[in-house]
């Protein structure tokens, strides 16, 4: 499982503590072994295809510059490489089985204490998961992906090296007129994230309900999620990120003129759950409209989380990167809330000399607190991504400019990535 490693083991700290070389070691022998399963030739087929099983080995690498600059700290950076190999097995149709290994790999870094960049070195199992899949439902049990809709509240945050998984039941399933129905229970979250003041796990008895149903010019989904999430041990155990959320939203477009306009509508309350200390019920609302020409694109964006001053309103298992901005600087909402209005421009083009499927983004905030109105800062973001044979490249770069919240940071990405 994720590390710290058994008692007696080379956990330290209740992280993993492997030197590089036996982080890479390790990675390189679970290539190995799913080696003969990706060059074997499928199985002959026979009358007995139900009980034949297969075996598909899969892998990606992801290399990754990471700089940050905060205020008036001298600039913290870190190359990191993530590798992942797995196999999943599956018999027939219906059954199956999938194990996964993740390592990251610290190349070079100024900043051990991880004080800017959360990445961190390790060596764990990301996955082992059992699947069976009916004619109208799926079950899965282990340590897994969960991602809802877009990931604003349970994703598993791709962004970064290190995977969010769940040790988690889920159940989906499709009904009658368009109607589905997804319901997780989760025990245990397993958190990209090394910060020394924010938990690498989350234990707790958390239940999560969506369902999916049609809706005028496009699709509807009403959630809940009961989030008992707890950090730390003994007597000093942490529930304040512990929430009760329930709320819908509203996906919709029309294609008129070779244009297509797309809308998001999404509302949410939240209050405290299972121990959590903090007293609040708190108000979410999201809007956003796409206009899209296929070669260009623009995006008007509006988000609020609530706020009263004690609280505000959280999103502890959502992939957070992709919202509020891309410095981060709101991944936990003060207690007055953020309202953030953005807007966006987005150019493509299929091909650029030897790049193809090319794109460039840039995206304007402007944050306010919920609670009060005031400034807190501005934002922006700049990103470009193509693929060059069998590699996919992106950059990225945030800037943000505080006003009443934080301090000035700007941050920078370069990733090379590639599926094997």
């Amino acid at each position: 499982m994720r590390y710290p490693l058994p008692r007696g083991g080379l956990a330290r700290d209740r992280r993993c503590a492997l030197p590089r070389a036996a982080t890479s070691c390790l990675i390189l022998l679970s290539w190995v072994a799913s080696a003969p399963f990706a060059l074997a030739e499928p199985a002959e087929e026979t009358d007995e295809t139900s009980a034949r099983v297969d075996v598909v080995a899969f892998g990606d690498m992801r290399l990754r510059i990471d700089e940050s600059r905060v205020g008036d700290a001298a600039r913290a950076s870190a190359t990191t490489l993530r590798i992942r190999s797995g196999v999943e097995m599956s018999q027939g149709e219906r059954l199956s089985l999938l194990a996964e290994a993740e390592g990251v790999i610290n190349i070079a870094s100024n900043d051990p204490a991880r004080r800017f960049i959360p990445d961190r070195e390790s060596i764990e199992l990301n996955r082992l998961q059992l699947a069976y899949a009916g004619d109208d439902f799926n079950i899965s049990v282990g340590r897994q992906r969960l991602e809802f809709g877009d990931e604003r509240f349970v994703g598993s945050a791709g962004f970064r090296q290190g995977d969010q998984t769940y040790d988690a039941v889920r159940f989906t399933a499709r009904g009658p007129s368009g109607i589905g129905f997804d319901a997780a229970y989760v025990g245990r979250v397993n958190r990209f994230v090394s910060f020394p003041s924010a938990p690498e796990k989350l234990t707790g008895d958390t239940l999560l309900l969506n369902s999916g149903f049609p809706l005028p010019f496009g699709t509807g989904t009403a959630f809940y999620y009961a989030m008992d999430l707890a950090s730390g041990s003994g007597p000093v155990i942490d529930r304040r990120l512990s929430n009760e959320t329930y709320g819908v939203n509203w996906l919709g477009g029309i294609h008129r003129h070779g244009l297509d306009f797309e809308w998001r509508v999404d509302l949410a309350r939240q209050r405290n759950h299972a121990g959590n200390p903090l007293r609040y019920r708190l108000g979410y609302s999201r809007l956003r409209f796409k206009l899209d020409a296929g070669v260009a694109a623009l995006i008007v964006h509006r988000e609020r989380l609530g706020g009263d001053g004690v609280a505000g309103f959280q999103m502890p298992l959502g992939s957070n990167h992709a919202f509020l901005g891309s410095a981060e600087l709101f991944v936990r909402t003060p207690p007055s809330g953020v309202l953030d209005q953005s807007i966006e421009g987005i150019v493509r083009t299929p091909g650029l000399g030897p790049l193809r499927g090319v794109a460039l983004s840039v995206r304007r905030h402007q944050f306010n607190a919920a609670l009060g109105g005031l400034r807190l800062g501005s934002e922006w973001d700049v990103a470009a991504s193509a693929q060059l044979g069998a590699y996919r490249i992106s950059v990225e770069r945030a800037d943000y400019s505080a006003a009443n919240f934080g301090r000035n940071t700007r941050r920078f990405w370069f990733t090379l990535a590639r599926n094997f």
